[in-house]
Protein backbone atom coordinates (compact mmCIF):
# COMPACT_ATOMS: atom_id res chain seq x y z
CA UNK A 1 0.00 0.00 0.00
CA UNK A 2 1.49 3.34 -1.06
CA UNK A 3 1.51 6.73 0.63
CA UNK A 4 3.55 9.93 0.36
CA UNK A 5 6.06 11.52 2.71
CA UNK A 6 6.61 15.28 2.42
CA UNK A 7 9.88 16.78 3.70
CA UNK A 8 9.60 20.50 4.39
CA UNK A 9 12.64 22.28 2.95
CA UNK A 10 11.89 25.52 4.80
CA UNK A 11 11.63 24.38 8.43
CA UNK A 12 9.28 22.36 10.65
CA UNK A 13 5.71 21.25 10.12
CA UNK A 14 5.30 20.15 13.72
CA UNK A 15 3.86 22.34 16.45
CA UNK A 16 6.27 23.79 19.02
CA UNK A 17 5.66 24.33 22.72
CA UNK A 18 7.87 27.20 23.85
CA UNK A 19 9.46 27.52 27.29
CA UNK A 20 6.74 29.96 28.40
CA UNK A 21 3.98 27.54 27.40
CA UNK A 22 2.92 29.34 24.22
CA UNK A 23 2.48 27.28 21.07
CA UNK A 24 3.80 27.94 17.58
CA UNK A 25 2.40 26.34 14.44
CA UNK A 26 4.32 26.36 11.17
CA UNK A 27 2.42 23.80 9.09
CA UNK A 28 2.74 25.54 5.71
CA UNK A 29 3.28 23.40 2.63
CA UNK A 30 5.13 26.03 0.62
CA UNK A 31 8.16 24.10 -0.57
CA UNK A 32 9.11 20.49 0.00
CA UNK A 33 10.37 17.21 -1.36
CA UNK A 34 7.93 14.34 -1.71
CA UNK A 35 8.68 10.63 -1.84
CA UNK A 36 6.33 7.70 -2.40
CA UNK A 37 6.72 4.85 0.09
CA UNK A 38 5.07 1.42 0.14
CA UNK A 39 4.19 -0.84 3.07
CA UNK A 40 2.67 -4.31 3.27
CA UNK A 41 0.45 -3.67 6.29
CA UNK A 42 -0.42 -1.09 8.93
CA UNK A 43 2.21 -2.49 11.30
CA UNK A 44 4.89 -1.43 8.82
CA UNK A 45 3.04 1.84 8.30
CA UNK A 46 3.14 2.49 12.06
CA UNK A 47 6.90 1.88 12.08
CA UNK A 48 7.33 4.31 9.19
CA UNK A 49 5.31 6.96 11.04
CA UNK A 50 7.42 6.43 14.17
CA UNK A 51 10.45 7.56 12.16
CA UNK A 52 8.79 10.84 11.11
CA UNK A 53 10.79 13.98 11.77
CA UNK A 54 9.47 17.40 12.81
CA UNK A 55 9.75 18.61 9.19
CA UNK A 56 7.73 15.68 7.80
CA UNK A 57 4.07 15.36 6.82
CA UNK A 58 2.27 12.60 4.94
CA UNK A 59 -0.33 12.44 2.19
CA UNK A 60 -2.37 9.23 1.94
CA UNK A 61 -2.70 9.79 -1.80
CA UNK A 62 0.15 9.36 -4.28
CA UNK A 63 1.52 11.09 -7.38
CA UNK A 64 2.02 9.36 -10.74
CA UNK A 65 5.76 10.06 -10.36
CA UNK A 66 7.33 8.56 -7.21
CA UNK A 67 9.54 11.50 -6.25
CA UNK A 68 9.78 15.23 -6.83
CA UNK A 69 9.39 18.69 -5.42
CA UNK A 70 6.04 19.94 -4.16
CA UNK A 71 5.03 23.57 -3.90
CA UNK A 72 2.03 25.70 -3.03
CA UNK A 73 0.36 27.49 -5.94
CA UNK A 74 1.87 30.93 -5.10
CA UNK A 75 5.38 29.41 -5.00
CA UNK A 76 5.02 27.00 -7.93
CA UNK A 77 6.65 29.07 -10.70
CA UNK A 78 9.55 30.06 -8.44
CA UNK A 79 10.23 26.47 -7.38
CA UNK A 80 9.85 25.18 -10.94
CA UNK A 81 12.45 27.70 -12.18
CA UNK A 82 14.73 26.83 -9.26
CA UNK A 83 14.64 23.11 -10.15
CA UNK A 84 14.53 23.20 -13.95
CA UNK A 85 14.43 19.71 -15.41
CA UNK A 86 13.08 18.19 -12.19
CA UNK A 87 9.56 17.08 -11.41
CA UNK A 88 7.77 19.92 -9.59
CA UNK A 89 4.08 19.65 -8.72
CA UNK A 90 1.45 21.60 -6.80
CA UNK A 91 0.13 19.91 -3.69
CA UNK A 92 -3.29 21.47 -4.25
CA UNK A 93 -5.78 20.08 -6.79
CA UNK A 94 -5.80 16.47 -7.94
CA UNK A 95 -2.08 15.86 -8.47
CA UNK A 96 -2.08 13.36 -5.60
CA UNK A 97 -4.78 10.71 -5.91
CA UNK A 98 -6.26 7.67 -4.23
CA UNK A 99 -6.08 4.44 -6.17
CA UNK A 100 -8.47 1.53 -5.83
CA UNK A 101 -6.67 0.59 -2.61
CA UNK A 102 -5.43 3.12 -0.06
CA UNK A 103 -4.83 3.78 3.61
CA UNK A 104 -7.69 5.91 4.94
CA UNK A 105 -7.67 8.09 8.06
CA UNK A 106 -10.48 8.68 10.53
CA UNK A 107 -9.50 11.66 12.71
CA UNK A 108 -11.11 11.99 16.17
CA UNK A 109 -10.89 15.14 18.26
CA UNK A 110 -11.67 14.28 21.87
CA UNK A 111 -14.61 16.29 23.21
CA UNK A 112 -16.26 14.94 26.35
CA UNK A 113 -19.20 17.33 26.02
CA UNK A 114 -20.49 15.53 22.92
CA UNK A 115 -20.03 11.81 23.70
CA UNK A 116 -16.50 11.98 22.29
CA UNK A 117 -14.63 10.82 25.40
CA UNK A 118 -12.60 7.61 25.20
CA UNK A 119 -10.89 5.95 28.17
CA UNK A 120 -8.79 3.61 26.05
CA UNK A 121 -8.16 2.32 22.54
CA UNK A 122 -10.80 -0.39 22.87
CA UNK A 123 -13.47 2.28 23.37
CA UNK A 124 -12.57 3.68 19.95
CA UNK A 125 -12.58 0.24 18.32
CA UNK A 126 -16.02 -0.45 19.82
CA UNK A 127 -17.47 2.74 18.32
CA UNK A 128 -16.16 2.01 14.83
CA UNK A 129 -17.34 -1.59 14.97
CA UNK A 130 -20.76 -0.17 15.78
CA UNK A 131 -20.58 2.31 12.90
CA UNK A 132 -19.61 -0.35 10.37
CA UNK A 133 -19.55 -4.11 11.18
CA UNK A 134 -16.64 -4.50 8.72
CA UNK A 135 -14.42 -3.00 11.45
CA UNK A 136 -14.93 -6.15 13.55
CA UNK A 137 -12.53 -8.02 11.30
CA UNK A 138 -10.55 -5.07 9.94
CA UNK A 139 -6.87 -4.36 10.24
CA UNK A 140 -6.67 -1.18 12.30
CA UNK A 141 -4.03 1.21 13.62
CA UNK A 142 -4.73 3.89 16.23
CA UNK A 143 -2.18 6.57 17.14
CA UNK A 144 -2.52 9.44 19.62
CA UNK A 145 -2.56 12.84 17.90
CA UNK A 146 0.66 14.79 17.42
CA UNK A 147 -0.18 17.27 20.21
CA UNK A 148 -1.25 14.68 22.78
CA UNK A 149 0.25 13.97 26.20
CA UNK A 150 2.35 17.05 26.92
CA UNK A 151 3.96 17.30 30.37
CA UNK A 152 5.52 20.15 32.36
CA UNK A 153 8.31 19.49 34.85
CA UNK A 154 8.69 21.70 37.92
CA UNK A 155 11.16 20.84 40.71
CA UNK A 156 11.58 17.35 39.31
CA UNK A 157 7.84 16.61 39.21
CA UNK A 158 6.09 16.13 35.87
CA UNK A 159 2.47 17.24 35.56
CA UNK A 160 0.30 16.40 32.58
CA UNK A 161 -0.72 19.51 30.64
CA UNK A 162 -2.64 17.85 27.80
CA UNK A 163 -4.03 14.35 27.50
CA UNK A 164 -5.34 12.61 24.40
CA UNK A 165 -6.35 15.64 22.38
CA UNK A 166 -7.03 13.53 19.31
CA UNK A 167 -6.60 10.09 17.77
CA UNK A 168 -5.73 9.00 14.25
CA UNK A 169 -7.47 5.78 13.19
CA UNK A 170 -6.03 4.18 10.05
CA UNK A 171 -7.57 1.36 8.02
CA UNK A 172 -6.67 -0.17 4.66
CA UNK A 173 -9.52 0.13 2.17
CA UNK A 174 -10.45 -0.99 -1.34
CA UNK A 175 -12.79 0.54 -3.91
CA UNK A 176 -11.56 3.88 -2.57
CA UNK A 177 -11.41 5.76 -5.87
CA UNK A 178 -15.01 4.89 -6.75
CA UNK A 179 -16.82 4.75 -3.40
CA UNK A 180 -14.96 6.67 -0.68
CA UNK A 181 -17.14 9.79 -0.87
CA UNK A 182 -20.44 7.92 -0.51
CA UNK A 183 -18.93 5.61 2.13
CA UNK A 184 -17.88 8.65 4.18
CA UNK A 185 -21.36 10.20 3.92
CA UNK A 186 -22.98 6.94 4.96
CA UNK A 187 -20.62 6.69 7.94
CA UNK A 188 -21.62 10.23 8.95
CA UNK A 189 -25.32 9.31 8.69
CA UNK A 190 -24.66 6.19 10.71
CA UNK A 191 -22.89 8.26 13.40
CA UNK A 192 -25.98 10.46 13.79
CA UNK A 193 -28.18 7.38 13.89
CA UNK A 194 -26.22 5.97 16.81
CA UNK A 195 -25.97 9.21 18.77
CA UNK A 196 -22.37 9.98 17.79
CA UNK A 197 -23.33 13.13 15.88
CA UNK A 198 -24.32 16.60 17.00
CA UNK A 199 -24.80 20.17 15.81
CA UNK A 200 -22.65 23.09 16.93
CA UNK A 201 -23.39 26.78 16.59
CA UNK A 202 -20.63 28.67 14.76
CA UNK A 203 -19.48 32.20 15.61
CA UNK A 204 -21.51 33.63 12.72
CA UNK A 205 -24.67 31.84 13.86
CA UNK A 206 -24.74 29.01 11.33
CA UNK A 207 -25.42 25.42 12.41
CA UNK A 208 -22.45 23.09 11.92
CA UNK A 209 -22.90 19.35 11.55
CA UNK A 210 -20.32 17.37 13.52
CA UNK A 211 -19.78 13.71 14.38
CA UNK A 212 -17.35 11.46 16.20
CA UNK A 213 -14.79 11.73 13.36
CA UNK A 214 -13.73 14.70 11.25
CA UNK A 215 -15.61 14.73 7.95
CA UNK A 216 -13.09 16.79 5.96
CA UNK A 217 -9.91 14.68 6.13
CA UNK A 218 -10.85 12.16 3.43
CA UNK A 219 -8.68 13.77 0.77
CA UNK A 220 -5.57 12.33 -0.89
CA UNK A 221 -3.48 15.48 -0.35
CA UNK A 222 -4.70 16.33 3.14
CA UNK A 223 -1.54 16.90 5.25
CA UNK A 224 -1.26 14.57 8.23
CA UNK A 225 1.32 15.24 10.95
CA UNK A 226 2.59 12.30 12.99
CA UNK A 227 6.01 13.40 14.24
CA UNK A 228 4.85 14.77 17.57
CA UNK A 229 5.35 18.18 19.15
CA UNK A 230 8.68 19.96 19.46
CA UNK A 231 8.91 20.67 23.21
CA UNK A 232 11.21 23.15 24.92
CA UNK A 233 12.04 22.72 28.62
CA UNK A 234 10.29 22.48 31.00
CA UNK A 235 7.86 20.76 28.61
CA UNK A 236 8.12 17.24 27.18
CA UNK A 237 5.92 14.76 25.34
CA UNK A 238 5.30 11.10 26.10
CA UNK A 239 2.67 9.60 23.82
CA UNK A 240 1.49 6.03 24.56
CA UNK A 241 2.37 3.20 22.23
CA UNK A 242 -0.01 2.95 19.29
CA UNK A 243 -2.70 0.25 19.02
CA UNK A 244 -2.45 -2.29 16.20
CA UNK A 245 -4.67 -5.23 15.25
CA UNK A 246 -4.24 -7.38 12.17
CA UNK A 247 -7.21 -8.07 9.95
CA UNK A 248 -8.91 -7.45 6.62
CA UNK A 249 -9.43 -4.47 4.37
CA UNK A 250 -12.54 -2.29 4.53
CA UNK A 251 -14.57 -2.43 1.31
CA UNK A 252 -15.90 1.09 0.68
CA UNK A 253 -18.50 -0.28 -1.73
CA UNK A 254 -20.17 -2.15 1.15
CA UNK A 255 -22.06 0.68 2.79
CA UNK A 256 -23.18 0.49 6.43
CA UNK A 257 -26.97 0.45 6.57
CA UNK A 258 -28.88 3.45 7.90
CA UNK A 259 -32.49 3.14 9.02
CA UNK A 260 -35.26 5.64 8.22
CA UNK A 261 -35.76 8.74 10.43
CA UNK A 262 -38.96 7.46 12.12
CA UNK A 263 -37.32 4.19 13.03
CA UNK A 264 -34.27 6.13 14.16
CA UNK A 265 -36.38 8.29 16.44
CA UNK A 266 -38.11 5.26 17.97
CA UNK A 267 -34.79 3.53 18.55
CA UNK A 268 -33.23 6.59 20.20
CA UNK A 269 -36.38 7.23 22.22
CA UNK A 270 -36.35 3.71 23.64
CA UNK A 271 -32.63 3.97 24.35
CA UNK A 272 -33.02 7.21 26.29
CA UNK A 273 -36.45 6.79 27.84
CA UNK A 274 -35.01 5.94 31.24
CA UNK A 275 -33.18 9.28 31.25
CA UNK A 276 -36.34 11.20 30.40
CA UNK A 277 -34.65 12.66 27.32
CA UNK A 278 -36.90 14.67 25.05
CA UNK A 279 -35.50 13.62 21.71
CA UNK A 280 -38.09 14.62 19.19
CA UNK A 281 -37.57 18.34 19.56
CA UNK A 282 -33.83 17.88 19.70
CA UNK A 283 -33.54 15.73 16.61
CA UNK A 284 -36.23 16.95 14.23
Amino acid sequence: MKFTVIENLEGNYAKTVNADGTKTTSAKLNYGLYTTLEVNNLKEFDEALDSSQSNHAIFLGVHDIDMGYVASSPNYNYIKNKHKGSNVTKWEGDNFKFGNEAIILFDIDVDGKHNMHFDNYQDIVDVFEELDPQFKNAEILIRPGSSSYIYKEVDGVKTQVTGAGSYHIYVMCKNVDTHLDIYKEQMINRAFELGYGYYRLSKNGSLLKRQVFDGVVFKPARPVFEAGTVCNAPFSQNRPKSFYRSGNMIDCSKLPSVIMPDALFNMRLAKNKAKGTKLKNALF
